[in-house]
């Protein structure tokens, strides 16, 4: 969000894919960290979705 980030901040996406074989999730789980153009991800982490947490849209 702008204006409300800062270098440092731990920052979560998740994302759910329903097919008709099912559904799967992940989330991807990194930390700010100021760049040159802005902040980049550092410490990146891929983790699965537990079955039956859907992401808040």
């Amino acid at each position: 969000m702008p204006g409300r980030s800062k270098s440092g901040d731990e920052v979560q996406v998740a994302m759910e894919v329903v097919t008709p074989q099912g559904e799967y999730g992940a989330m991807l789980i990194f930390t700010l960290q100021q760049g040159a153009d802005g902040f980049e991800p550092t410490n990146i982490k891929v983790t699965l979705l537990p079955l039956g947490i859907a992401p808040t849209p």
